[in-house]
């Protein structure tokens, strides 16, 4: 029950079935150019910041002396990094980690000047690809691997990074990465796997893979968990004849054969079972720069089809993420960046993109990520993001567009029409005031839950039986299951006056008297 005077204190809502869905594809994000003085500028403080990491470094075996390194920024915040001729066969395995040091600290000193920037590697002015032993992504299915039947959707690959792996060199198990905020990555992300292979069944529809154990069972060998473990060790428990999977060929440099076996296990694992997509999901980290923060999405360089995913991905993460009051400001950026060093994404032999949820090294994102409501909140946004690439749809703000009332009212009813832009999740709610109160009149705020509908969404104001003309200045939002929020839109209603409360009146062919002092759905 909504209270109000006899005069316009009855609102009503009906949503209009007509059918207006828009083809869309993903959205283009432009990222202003630098000037030559910043670009000057950026390279400079480049030279600097990286130089303490570069001094000094052994990374691969047989290194006898610093990377050569160089640094160019192009107007389209396009920023090179040369390691030099030597550093090339190394790249593809022994380098990965350093280049995301390297990586890491880039961006956070690019980001000073705007956000879209994107980094390249090259050794001896020669990418990745010429020194690399990938082979590149099949187009088509391999025959000779098991394929799903056709009825059967394909799976989606969320794979939650890291766990312990055995160190040749240490000769011990070990977790991949450090505490940092009382956060170890390794035993974070399982749960934010979980998170998103929900979503993705309860709103996508789709089955999910998931490489690493959840089991609580002890494996033998490390004296862990299962579920503590990388998921090279699951797969091989799985899938003992797969060898090809997790027991890949990897440089045994520095210990770490099984690290990176454990790395590649997981596109591999995707290309096995024939995934829709490869998920990767991740904590950042940067003990370089604590301030850095923020989620990033991240697709190999100069793969449309990954970076669509990533881009629908990042947008859809941002919007649901700044729709949590508590993280209103967390900061997720417009585009998805680009790197072609990184395996997980290089192997995989469909769409895939790597999720970094936040900085476990910033205070304030390792808060966040500790908190089931922003991983519910990024997870969500992924399962989003995945869904409207999937249906060819445009990740875009959710605004009304417009506001607009019928000047041929129904009865005593005025229908008004709002027109909303974007990808809501239903079930929505709209929401509509008084801007200004007449002394003569008590207002109310309505709130009116609907399901499903293409815009526009249609509800009725109820001008009851003033005897004069009147026009009432009112505003409205919407507001989706997720609370994302249209923001509010002003619109102005205009009561005819002389109008009979007993009057019947047609709408799509059906009768209706509007209830004295209920609030009501009209079909």
């Amino acid at each position: 029950m909504i209270q109000g005077s006899a005069y316009g204190k009855y609102l009503a809502a009906a949503i209009s079935l007509l059918i207006g869905y828009q083809d869309a594809v993903h959205a283009g994000n432009d990222v202003p150019p630098l000037t030559p003085a910043q670009q000057s500028l950026l390279k400079g403080t480049l030279e600097r910041e990286l130089a303490p990491l570069v001094k000094g470094a052994r990374v691969f075996e047989g290194q006898s002396k610093d990377f050569p390194l160089k640094v160019s920024v192009s107007p389209d915040r396009r920023i090179t990094l040369e390691l030099g001729a030597e550093a090339g066969p190394h790249a593809e395995e022994e380098l990965e980690d350093y280049q995301t040091r390297l990586y890491n600290r880039v961006m956070f000193n690019a980001d000073k000047l705007g956000e879209g920037s994107n980094v390249d590697f090259l050794y001896g002015g020669r990418t990745i690809e010429y020194y690399s032993k990938r082979q590149p992504p099949q187009q088509e299915q391999d025959s000779s691997k098991p394929s799903r039947e056709a009825n059967q959707a394909e799976a989606v690959m969320v794979s939650p990074s890291h766990g312990y792996y055995y160190h040749h060199t240490l000769l011990k198990w070990t977790t991949q990465r450090p505490e940092r905020n009382g956060i170890i990555e390794d035993f974070l992300t399982p749960a934010y796997a979980r998170e998103l292979a929900f979503w993705l069944s309860r709103r996508s529809g789709v089955e999910t893979v998931i490489p690493r154990s959840y089991s609580d069972e002890v494996h033998e060998e490390s004296a862990h968990a299962w579920s503590a473990m990388g998921a090279r060790y699951h797969l091989k428990r799985v899938l003992p004849d797969n060898q090809e999977i997790w027991n890949s060929d990897s440089s045994k440099v520095n210990g770490l054969v099984e690290y990176r076996q454990d790395i590649k296990s997981r596109p591999l694992l995707a290309n096995y079972i024939n995934a829709a997509a490869a998920i990767h999901l991740h904590t950042n980290a940067t003990d370089d720069d604590p301030a850095a923060n923020g989620t990033r999405v991240i697709y190999h360089t100069g793969r449309i089809p990954d970076e669509q995913l990533a881009n629908s991905v990042v947008c859809s993460m941002g919007e649901i993420i700044r729709a949590t009051e508590s993280y209103a400001s967390f900061r997720v950026p417009a585009k998805a960046a680009f790197r072609s060093d990184l395996a997980e994404n290089a192997l995989a032999n469909m769409p895939s993109v790597l999720v970094e949820m936040g900085f476990h090294t910033n205070v304030g994102d390792a808060a966040a990520l500790k908190d089931a409501v922003f991983r519910t909140a990024s997870m969500k946004g992924v399962e989003k993001g995945y869904r409207l690439f999937t249906e060819g749809k445009k990740c875009e703000p959710f605004t009304l567009t417009k506001v607009v009332d019928d000047p041929v009212p129904l009865g005593t009813f005025i229908p008004v029409d709002a027109h909303y832009e974007g990808n809501p999740e239903f079930e929505a709610t709209l929401v509509t005031e008084y801007v200004e109160c007449p002394d003569d009149m008590q207002c109310w705020t309505a709130e009116i839950p609907f399901d499903k509908r293409p815009s526009p969404v249609r509800f009725f104001i109820d001008c009851g039986s003033s005897p004069a003309p009147r026009e009432h200045r009112m505003q409205v939002k919407i507001i989706d299951t997720d609370n994302v929020d249209t923001g509010w839109e002003p619109y102005t209603v205009s009561c005819p006056g002389n109008r009979d409360r007993n009057a019947r009146s047609a709408f799509n062919e059906r009768t209706y008297v509007a209830p004295v002092g209920d609030l009501i759905g009209i079909p």
